[in-house]
């Protein structure tokens, strides 16, 4: 039984039967409540446009789950409002709850967006590009990909052979992203020896939105687009083009932000990663391993200048013990304890000292003192220091601030070392 208005100002009745609709021109998977919504005057004015598009057999809306074409009923006395089905005989699976199981519900949303206007021109528009790339061979639409297995297959919105080597199939989504059926896509064509690239037709926002996580996240932050741009720049070159959308990481106030970025990029300059099914354009993961590296050594580089004459406290120890964690990651192993007195320290010391040119951990006046110091107490350690003072450009500091001669004589000492 239809229950009475919601206790927003939406038209809704509260817990329809039919809760969402598939629109037939843009793919999407709509909740009704979206599609009602709260203008009475609008949706008298649907109303009767849903019922006359239905007459010409051009329905707007359907049923996700049965792909029965669906109309627009006002409860009077209520002035609320719920879609009914066109035929509603009771064999749609919302009138017989229970006997599919939720992967056979989200095939079914999956498959009836599929039979958009937006959707079939979408197909158009790949199988148009991938014809003007000589490379590409074998191009169809919507042909059946039968499994090594007994009774497993696919039918991919377009699928083509690239370089007489690759199998890939292009799927095109254009409404809410089911995870289940993006993962047994891809699970599908990794076991079968293709690659499945995701296609989008549009960005609405600078950001990839919600519907899009579940591909964009796992697909190194990269999501391509086809559209008529891309076919116009495909035609011209005679090569596949997509406009790809990827994140480009940055470091915002010593943390990693994420900037937008877009181009219209040649199919051939991508990655392909057919083991983890990823075809992407600039590399995210590297990218942001790299700059994550950055600032784990700034932060450690800050740590230890912040604390120059190497104190202990239980603040120091608790922000060793954090940088130890971070830097494990990149399998950096620090020791466990903070310590002042290991050979870490010395060495330390001693190469922020020759960075700096000035004493760092010590209570020295200047950075001989520091190349004295190593060759009297730390020896292990002085080809590095040797090496540190040469890269940084510390030579000529290192002569004019040995006035007695004493550090140009045990240079010649260690000089040997150093050329070996």
């Amino acid at each position: 039984m239809v229950k009475n208005i919601d206790v927003e100002n939406n038209l809704t009745v509260i817990d329809p039967k039919i809760a969402e609709v598939i629109d037939k021109i843009s793919g999407a998977i709509l909740p009704v409540k979206k599609v009602i919504g709260s203008d009475y005057d609008r949706v008298i004015k649907l109303r009767s446009e849903l019922l006359t598009l239905i007459k010409r057999n051009e329905p707007r809306y359907i049923c996700p789950l049965c792909h029965t074409p669906v109309y627009l009923v006002c409860r009077h006395f209520t002035r609320s409002f719920f879609f009914r089905h066109k035929i509603d005989d009771g064999s749609c699976p919302i009138d017989t709850r229970g006997k599919l199981s939720e992967a056979e519900i989200n095939a079914r949303k999956y498959n009836g967006a599929k039979e958009s206007e937006s959707h079939k021109e979408m197909k158009k528009i790949i199988a148009d590009s991938l014809k003007a790339d000589g490379r590409f061979k074998d191009i169809a639409i919507e042909q059946v990909w039968k499994s090594q297995e007994p009774g497993e297959w696919k039918k991919p919105d377009v699928s083509a052979r690239f370089d007489d080597k690759i199998r890939i199939v292009f799927e095109i989504q254009l409404s809410t992203t089911f995870l289940r059926v993006i993962v047994e896509r891809k699970e599908f064509y990794l076991k079968e020896g293709g690659l499945l690239c995701w296609i989008f037709k549009e960005i609405k926002e600078e950001y990839p939105r919600l519907m899009q996580d579940d591909i964009f996240y796992n697909n190194n932050c990269n999501l391509f687009l086809a559209n008529h741009e891309s076919l116009h720049v495909s035609n011209e070159q005679k090569r596949l083009f997509l406009k790809c959308g990827w994140f480009e990481p940055i470091i915002e106030n010593q943390k990693i932000g994420n900037t937008w970025k877009e181009e219209i990029v040649p199919f051939d300059q991508l990655t392909f990663d057919r083991e983890h099914q990823r075809i992407f354009f600039f590399d995210y993961d590297r990218e942001k391993q790299k700059l994550t590296q950055q600032l784990d050594r700034e932060r450690f580089e800050q740590f230890w200048l912040s604390n120059n004459l190497n104190l202990y406290s239980d603040e120091i120890s608790q922000k060793w013990q954090e940088l130890s964690d971070s830097l494990s990651k990149h399998n950096i192993l620090l020791p466990t304890q903070y310590d002042i007195h290991n050979g870490l320290t010395y060495l330390l010391n001693a190469l922020y000292s020759a960075k700096y040119g000035k004493p760092i951990g010590y209570k020295f006046r200047a950075l001989i003192q520091v190349a004295h110091q190593m060759e009297n107490n730390h020896k292990e350690y002085l080809i590095i220091f040797g090496w540190a003072l040469k890269i940084y450009g510390r030579s000529e500091q290192i002569k004019q601030e040995d006035s007695s001669g004493k550090w140009a004589k045990k240079v010649e000492k260690f000089k040997p070392l150093m050329q070996s």
